[in-house]
């Protein structure tokens, strides 16, 4: 090797070495600006309960993305996730209790639970998205992701546990608070939340990122068309409250194929199997969807639960203190 090409590749290495501690400072300040915003929002005054319902939502979801983004694109092996996933899953139950508390223990502890709640599905995509193997696959996934989402919000698991037992969605969700909802006399004890995210959506945006940066496809377009989709819809959602579920996956699975539209080569025969999938999967989830239907009706209506038992999600102007 000559000394030329030894001076190259040890500028190429210091670049990407320089590249990898910018994009770790920033993750680390994104996942420090959302505890902030997380934290500081219940305590604001003044502020009308729909705009600020929009704006912590708007800021959430972009936080959120920002970190699926640069954990798409950091350097770690299947192991390191792996460890990662756990060490933060394992934190974010340790704080969750914490955040369980009355007080000012309550109002530090839920965001900083939300916020490695985050990082731990950002790195549970990364491990899913393992199985990804070529370009080619992700435009199913891309449809299937979107259709199983519906089933789930609307007549699947995810429909009839918040219609049974809500609290366990709540505990295995983002929660957005309400713009100054412990500022009132209550003060920690009035904090409430007006609108929650599931970890799939986390989940499956990061498996989306992953695959469009390993498959080199548009990644920055992907980003900004699911920021720009996934904001709108969840602004929209909180806006209007006739709008009780909105499933997000759909919203992401438009915007990575809007984002990547003509990068997809398929053959005949995978666009034969592309269809029909599509609609084997759309036939078995309707199918579910009646078998679900017949099985919540046979069983008990659950007892109602006491104000104490489970913090319900409220409309931007129901959570807002008088």
């Amino acid at each position: 090797m000559s000394r030329d090409e030894e001076d190259c590749g040890s500028e190429r290495t210091q670049v990407a070495e320089t590249t990898a501690r910018r994009e770790a400072l920033l993750l680390a300040a994104l996942l420090a600006a959302m505890y902030a915003m997380l934290a500081g929002a219940p305590l604001v005054r003044g502020v009308p309960p729909v705009a600020g319902g929009v704006a912590v939502t708007v800021l959430f979801t972009a936080a959120a993305l920002g970190i699926a983004a640069l954990g798409a694109r950091v350097r770690i092996g299947a192991l390191g996730e792996l460890l990662g996933m756990l060490l933060t899953l394992g934190l974010w139950w340790v704080i969750g209790v914490l955040g369980e508390r009355e007080g000012t223990t309550r109002l530090l502890a839920r965001p900083g639970a939300d916020a490695v709640f985050v990082l731990a599905c950002v790195l549970a995509g990364r491990l899913l998205s393992r199985i990804l193997r070529e370009r080619n696959i992700m435009l199913p996934i891309a449809i299937v992701l979107a259709l199983t989402d519906v089933f789930t919000v609307f007549v699947g698991p995810v429909a009839l546990v918040l219609a049974r037992a809500p609290r366990v969605v709540e505990q295995f969700s983002m929660k957005l608070p309400a713009v100054g909802s412990a500022a009132g006399p209550e003060g920690a004890a009035g904090l409430t939340h007006f609108a929650t995210l599931g970890l799939g959506d986390i989940i499956f945006a990061a498996v989306l990122l992953v695959g469009a940066a390993r498959f080199d496809l548009n990644f920055r377009g992907t980003f900004w068309w699911i920021l720009g989709l996934v904001g709108g819809g969840l602004a929209l959602f909180v806006a209007v409250p006739a709008i009780e579920h909105m499933p997000v996956l759909p919203l992401m699975a438009v915007a990575f194929l809007i984002a990547n539209r003509g990068r997809f080569e398929l053959s005949r025969e995978e666009r034969r199997v592309t269809i029909v999938a599509f609609i084997f999967v759309a036939a078995l989830l309707a199918g579910l969807g009646v078998l679900a239907h017949m099985l919540a009706a046979r069983l008990p209506a659950p007892p109602p639960e006491t104000p104490q038992a489970a913090e319900q999600p409220q409309s931007p102007a129901a959570a807002q203190p008088q």
